[in-house]
């Protein structure tokens, strides 16, 4: 997954590739390789302790910067040792020339502690977090402190560059190769991937590429800081741990769009329970609730990461004006991301998703009841009960109580729905349970055939 390249003194570095093959030679049977479990970019902090001998001093260097990690992480990615674990082993300072602590944090916030004991050139123990410990040949950590000080401390001409990532993106992979001087042009191009998008990242910063004009590729360019460079190609555009706008997520939402919403509706649901409650649908065109619902909009986001989600509450918020209509989800609190190539999820900074609610909603039969069927009969209300027509909406049309009450005998009309009779007073007006209502969308009475 990862390149890594090396420059100048590395020849600590090399040793232990070079001297593999003899390794039997210099005291001890070296064969077995322990790798770590994990990748530099997994890594968020490095701190590494360290005595010598020489100086009869402890040094340490701590760092959270990425090429930093890819540095050290390369020194002290894997070891050779004696594939026989050790009972006992020496960790006195006056058997050492020098000792090494390093401690891998994860971006998970997990950790790897490793020590390491160099007796002399050709003698070493190397002990675990689980206990185990083997012994490795000391020349493959001696000072191996010293060249990462030199390194990080000089003001070095020539800087690195790391890969990490889908390596194949890259067109033409020469310039990995390659040491920069500070403020070189450096330039690479990137190739198609299927349909989904590829994002550059140098040091976690955006690069921003410009379509080859030969090709269907992407060229990217960018100047050599003073520092090596890791280079993350990703198709992730979320790739980035840090606050995300609500319309960094979804740009359709325009100020346009947002201005222009006249409706709003709201959905929560059960995930996976065993409740009989049916799904709780509110609707509104009142500013206050647009307002309120529309503060979504403002609200900052960061990436969560959840489990299998099998249980809980969802919300989904529609948001509609004269020609479309948006929908957002919530699972559990947590704003969902979905396209073809993605699935992420967002938590809220600030406002809590219950929080958001509709506060003057239209209301819908099926509040009332789970048992609305297809089809109603309609019958005269005059006393004779005569079959008048029928009318198949009763669950589409929402509506809100009538400021102007309505008695039962005023209406022309009435429909049997089980658990109450609606009295129909006119196209847009009806009386049920006494109280007066008036439909403001979906279907109304005049479709009664």
């Amino acid at each position: 997954m990862l390149q890594l390249l090396y420059m100048k003194k590395v020849a600590p570095l090399f040793l232990i590739v070079l001297l593999f093959p003899s390794l039997a030679k210099c005291g001890g049977s070296f064969n077995k390789r322990i790798t770590r479990d994990f990748t530099a970019d997994q890594v968020n902090s490095i701190s590494l302790k360290h005595y010598s001998s020489d100086s009869k001093n402890e040094e340490s260097i701590n760092t959270d910067k990425d090429y930093e990690i890819f540095r050290i992480y390369d020194c002290f990615r894997e070891e050779v040792v004696n594939s026989v674990s050790l009972l006992a082993y020496e960790t006195s300072l006056d058997f050492c020339i020098e000792t090494y602590e390093i401690e891998f944090t994860l971006k998970d916030l997990t950790t790897s502690l490793i020590k390491y004991y160099v007796y002399d050139h050709t003698k070493g123990t190397v002990v675990y977090e689980d206990g185990l410990a083997y012994s490795f040949y000391g020349n493959a950590k001696y000072e191996t402190f010293t060249y990462l000080k030199e390194y990080f401390n000089s003001n070095k001409e020539l800087y690195s560059i790391y890969i990490n990532g889908d390596e194949d993106a890259f067109i033409d992979q020469n310039f990995k190769n390659n040491s920069y001087l500070y403020d070189e042009i450096v330039t690479f191009e990137i190739r198609p991937f299927m349909d989904v998008s590829t994002y550059i990242y140098i040091n976690n910063e955006l690069l921003k590429g410009t379509p080859s004009s030969n090709s269907s590729n992407t060229i990217y360019t960018f100047k050599m800081p003073k520092h090596d460079v890791v280079i993350h190609v990703t198709h992730d555009e979320f790739y980035l741990d840090h606050e995300y706008k609500f319309k960094d997520i979804f740009p359709k939402f325009s100020d346009e769009f947002i201005a222009s919403i006249k409706e709003i509706s709201t959905t929560q649901s059960y995930i996976g329970t065993q409740k009989l409650e049916k799904d709780s649908v509110q609707y509104s065109k009142s500013p206050t609730d647009i307002n309120n619902i529309s503060s979504l909009f403002n609200e900052s986001f960061v990436k969560a990461t959840a489990n299998d989600i099998d249980g809980g509450t969802s919300f989904e918020y529609c948001f509609i004006n004269d020609d479309y209509e948006f929908k957002v989800l919530f699972l559990n609190g947590l704003l969902v991301y979905q396209n073809f190539a993605s699935y992420q999820l967002f938590k809220p900074v600030n406002e809590s998703v219950e929080s958001l609610i509709i506060k003057d909603p239209y209301l819908v039969l099926s509040k009332f009841s789970s048992t609305l069927i297809n089809s109603y009969d309609i019958f005269t209300n005059d006393g004779k009960n005569t079959k008048y027509g029928s009318f198949s909406y009763l669950y589409d049309i929402q509506f809100k109580e009538s400021a102007t009450s309505i008695s039962i005998d005023k209406c022309k009309y009435y429909i049997d729905i089980l658990f109450g009779k609606l009295y129909i007073y006119d196209n847009l007006t009806f009386v049920f349970n006494d109280v007066t209502y008036v439909i403001e969308k979906g279907s109304d009475f005049s479709k009664i055939r």
